[in-house]
C-alpha cells in the first residue's frame, strides 16, 4: 500500500501473506492499491479460484493492474461527484446545510405536513454580540465560534431534523412533526447547551457565548413558508430586544 505497487503471492505457504486474509481459503492471490491523484482509495484483492494451479497468477497480476486503473478512476469520479453535491448544499464554516437547502427542505416538509395534518417546528437562532467578538478577537475567532456552534447543533438534533446556517451567525432548524410547545423546549435546551460553551482563543478567554432564539410552527403561525419564517424572525428580534440569551415564541 505504501509503495503503491502490486503484491503478488504465488505460494501462500511461503508468503508474506496479507493479514486481512486470515480467515480465507489459502490460494495464490494479488493485492493492489486503488489510487487516484496520489490518494489511496481502497485495495483490490484477487485470488486464484484454483488453489492448486499457480500458473495463472501472472495473468491475474496483469489483470489486477488493468482493473485497478479502471476502478480507481471510477471511485475517484464518484467521490468527486459526492464532494461537489455536498458542497452545493452545505455551509463549509458551520458544517450545517446552507440556506438554499433549507428553503427546499422547508417547502417539501410543509407539503408533507399538509398531507399528514402534522406540525413543523422552526427554531431561528442568532449568536449574541457576534460582531463584537469579530472586532475584539478577529474573524478567525468568529469563524471558530460558528464552527463550534454548528457542531453543537448538529450533535443535538435528530437525523430527521434539518439544521442550517441561515446566514453569517444566524442558524435555522426545521423540526418535522413537532409542536410549537416541543419546539420551544428544544430551543431552550439548545440555548442552555450553547451557554456552556466557553470561547478560548490563543492567549485569551473571551467568556461565555450566548444565543437568542425565536420559535414558530406550521400551521399555527402561518400556512406559507414565508409566513412561518417571518414569525420566527420576529420572535428572534424580540428576544434580542428583551436582553438576549432567551427564547421567544412567535
Amino acid at each position: 500500500m505504501r509503495r503503491g505497487r502490486a503484491h503478488v503471492v504465488e505460494d501462500v505457504s511461503i508468503g508474506p501473506n496479507c493479514p486481512h486474509l486470515v480467515h480465507t481459503v489459502p490460494a495464490p492471490y494479488v493485492c493492489l492499491p486503488l489510487m487516484a491523484k496520489g490518494d489511496i482509495l481502497g485495495l483490490l484483492h484477487l485470488k486464484n479460484v484454483h488453489p492448486g494451479n499457480n500458473s495463472e497468477i501472472a495473468d491475474l497480476g496483469q489483470m489486477a493492474v488493468t482493473l485497478s486503473e479502471y476502478l480507481s478512476l471510477s471511485i475517484a469520479n464518484v467521490k468527486l461527484s459526492e464532494t461537489l453535491s455536498r458542497q452545493s448544499i452545505q455551509d463549509q464554516q458551520s458544517g450545517l446545510y446552507n440556506r438554499r437547502f433549507m428553503e427546499e427542505s422547508l417547502h417539501r416538509e410543509i407539503m408533507r405536513a399538509a398531507r399528514k395534518k402534522t406540525s413543523i417546528g422552526i427554531i431561528m437562532g442568532d449568536i449574541d454580540h457576534f460582531k463584537k467578538f469579530n472586532d475584539d478577537y478577529g474573524h478567525a475567532a468568529g469563524d471558530k465560534i460558528i464552527t463550534h456552534v454548528g457542531k453543537i447543533i448538529n450533535d443535538r438534533f435528530r437525523g430527521s431534523d434539518v439544521a442550517c446556517c441561515y446566514g453569517g451567525e444566524e442558524f435555522l432548524i426545521i423540526l418535522p412533526e413537532t409542536s410549537l410547545e416541543d419546539t420551544f423546549k428544544r430551543a431552550e435546551a439548545l440555548r442552555e447547551e450553547i451557554k456552556k460553551m466557553e470561547a478560548v482563543f490563543p492567549g485569551q478567554v473571551a467568556g461565555t457565548i450566548t444565543m437568542s432564539l425565536g420559535v414558530a410552527a406550521y400551521p399555527e403561525k402561518g400556512l406559507r413558508m414565508e409566513d412561518v419564517l417571518r414569525t420566527a424572525d420576529t420572535a428572534l428580534y424580540k428576544a434580542k430586544q428583551e436582553g438576549r440569551d432567551r427564547v421567544i415564541s412567535g
